[in-house]
């Protein structure tokens, strides 16, 4: 079977320091759970047996019967090579139902059409894996069950040529609490689907090469994240809203809120950072921080407007008391402190 590669976890940033006299900083990251880093099993896809079209295998013998080119009936069929089928012939033809074993061990039971796998039926590999359903032409073609022997994952749905492609269940472990349900292409999950990682967390959205791609919504369940918008190759990339839950004690609960562009799992661009305390930044973005023109409004009412430079104010207003006004926003919560939690995303295929 073929292995997908396996992802590495990245290394997580240091918490962002406290903000210094002419810094106002927000959250670094975009995802923080280990969603960006979790590894699938292995490709549940065990290669379709070789010669399809079984009657092109040499017959040895016939089992104790005298040799009959346009035999029916019920017979044990020995072929060169070591391979073995017991069933039903038609005119000399494998026709009904009927069990063939390969040499190498693999093994298959179910119908026969003129000497060609095509119904219903089972195979069971040498491992121990089995599959269960429609075949056509000695493919798993149609709907079907996988059962995979080295991993305890299962899949169910539609098949087309031995490979997932349609519409499609996958569970990941035992309990079926990791799992995939939605559309595949060539055994990726592509097009819509849901996740549900070991986590609880939660991506609803478009796929592509099995990487999150298109419009999705991404929930962590233990930080209380949401990401609304667009995904580039498992990334935030595009227009998108990302919220961090900073008090869910409250009535109303607390968050801080990004609106805005994203450049590959970083805020880049223009876009709204809106503050849990009530202010806010409205301006050009670099990295996860602000840099270039923009406003920002304390939870006051002041405004400053001018230029950031990664995350820091450069020079100072008009105002000789600017500095102190800063200072004393920060000291007294008009600014609120950012998030310590976030991390930095890099691409990786789920």
């Amino acid at each position: 079977m073929a292995k997908s590669k396996a992802s590495k976890e990245p290394p997580k940033t240091k918490d962002d320091e406290a903000p210094t006299e002419f810094e106002v900083t927000t959250p670094t990251g975009g995802e923080t759970a280990e969603e960006t880093t979790v590894t699938e099993v292995p490709q549940i896809i065990v290669e379709t047996p070789v010669n399809l079209h079984l009657a092109k295998i040499v017959i040895e013998r016939f089992g104790d019967e005298e040799q009959d080119p346009l035999f029916t009936g019920f017979r044990t069929v020995q072929y060169h090579g070591g391979h073995k089928y017991t069933g039903q012939f038609f005119e000399g033809k494998m026709s009904g139902e009927g069990e063939y074993t390969w040499a190498h061990g693999l093994k298959y039971k179910g119908d026969f059409k003129e000497n060609v796998i095509s119904g219903k039926g089972e195979f069971v590999w040498p491992d121990g894996s089995v599959y269960k359903g429609d075949v056509e032409d000695g493919f798993r073609h149609g709907k079907g069950t996988f059962f995979c022997a080295t991993s305890p994952s299962i899949y169910c749905g539609d098949w087309v040529h031995g490979s997932r492609t349609g519409n499609g269940k996958i569970i990941y472990d035992k309990d079926g609490l990791s799992y995939y349900v939605g559309e595949w292409c060539n055994n990726k999950k592509c097009g819509q689907g849901f996740r549900q990682y070991p986590s609880g967390s939660t991506y609803q959205g478009c796929w592509l090469d099995n990487y999150r791609h298109g419009k999705g919504t991404m929930h962590w369940s233990g930080t209380g994240e949401t990401y609304i918008g667009d995904w580039n190759m498992g990334v935030q990339h595009g227009e998108g809203t990302h919220i961090w839950l900073v008090d869910t004690n409250s009535q109303l609960p607390l968050r801080n809120e990004y609106q805005g562009q994203w450049v590959e799992g970083k805020r880049s661009g223009v876009g709204v950072f809106s503050y849990a305390s009530g202010a806010k930044y409205e301006g050009e973005w670099a990295n996860n921080a602000k840099h270039g023109y923009g406003k920002f409004f304390f939870k006051d009412g002041s405004v400053f407007s001018g230029n950031f430079e990664n995350d820091s104010i450069l020079g100072r207003p008009g105002s000789p008391d600017f500095g102190k006004m800063m200072r004393s926003a920060i000291a007294t919560g008009r600014i609120s402190s950012p998030l310590q939690n976030s991390t930095k995303v890099t691409p990786q295929r789920l």
